[in-house]
């Protein structure tokens, strides 16, 4: 059966500006072999002005939202993957092998309305004003969308452990040296809600969408509000699986990581290797200029040897 697919992946700020220049096509990663340039142009840009990069919007909607990455690797924007089994989209219009021919007014429109269903959703899921950007993209085997939002938790009560203390006033310690938890009457755990600000923290934005529940509610609710309108299976039933694939997500940073430190390596190497071409011409031209001192030498001293023998001449000729 045909499935609906929707996938999330979590990027730090230092690989935001590699993956919007691969969804802009600007720059394509050699590890993805699949695009196929010649249906590049029907690619869709739902949202984000064509001429802003992805990490300027992701800027602009930090500094409109009032928060900041506030330690390193922390995760500061995630993208939805959203698309559907190959045999879906065939029944829809779609083929590769002739889509290089059609022009953005060509595409099935099925397809377009597939992915519409698909970016009112997630509006509504991820937040309306947490979304920076969305892509549709052709030129690939199989349609897909890619949703870009920031995980922004809006102003609320965030929960403080509290602890017991004795009538000094100082924290009371178990055995091992751990701080007790501070207890009511009933037994029950006490906590403190404090004010907490606007803020980037992808914990507590999946925290108030499920917690270790959250992919298997957004899958559900994905499939109810739109893979269900075209009699398409549910996909990733599996309840403990979470909503990113932690292996996957470190296998790309440690990627991107090698990636930046072949490029300064080789930056280096190349600044190396030019100030020694710098140094070599500079060597060749004190030679050139050696030698021109030396022929300029040997002249003066020639002339001035003639300029002896003149006078010579002159004064034995009086």
């Amino acid at each position: 059966m045909d499935c609906g697919i929707l996938r999330i992946k979590s990027f730090t700020v230092g690989s935001i500006g590699h993956i919007g220049a691969e969804e802009d096509r600007t720059r394509c990663s050699e590890r993805n072999g699949d695009i196929d340039a010649e249906r590049s142009h029907l690619n869709v840009r739902v949202c984000r002005d064509n001429e802003q990069t992805l990490f300027r919007a992701w800027q602009d909607k930090c500094e409109m939202m009032g928060v900041k990455v506030s330690r390193k690797g922390q995760i500061a924007m995630e993208q939805a993957v959203i698309t559907a089994s190959p045999n879906f989209f065939k029944s829809l219009g779609w083929d590769k092998e002739t889509a290089w021919l059609w022009t953005v007014k060509e595409i099935p429109l099925g397809i377009l309305d597939y992915f519409n269903w698909a970016i009112t959703w997630a509006e509504k899921y991820f937040g309306v004003n947490n979304i920076i950007s969305a892509t549709i993209h052709m030129d690939e085997s199989t349609p897909h969308m890619h949703i870009d939002y920031v995980p922004i938790v809006e102003r609320s009560k965030r929960r403080k452990d509290v602890y017991a203390r004795d009538e000094q006033g100082c924290l009371i310690r178990d055995k091992k040296g751990h701080c007790i938890r501070a207890r009511d009457s009933e037994g029950k755990v006490i906590y403190d809600y404090q004010e907490a600000p606007t803020r980037l923290s992808r914990t507590e934005y999946w925290q108030q969408r499920g917690g270790r529940q959250s992919y298997r509610r957004m899958q559900d609710d994905f499939y109810e509000q739109v893979s269900s309108l075209y009699n398409l299976g549910r996909g990733d039933i599996g309840s403990g699986r979470q909503h990113i694939e932690q292996e996957r997500y470190k296998a790309t940073e440690a990627r991107h990581r090698a990636y930046e430190a072949e490029q300064a390596a080789q930056n280096a190497l190349n600044t190396v290797l030019q100030a020694k071409n710098d140094l070599d011409t500079i060597e060749r031209q004190k030679e050139d200029i050696r030698g021109n001192m030396e022929v300029l030498m040997d002249n003066a001293e020639a002339y001035a040897e003639q300029t002896r023998q003149r006078s010579n001449e002159e004064w034995n000729e009086t």
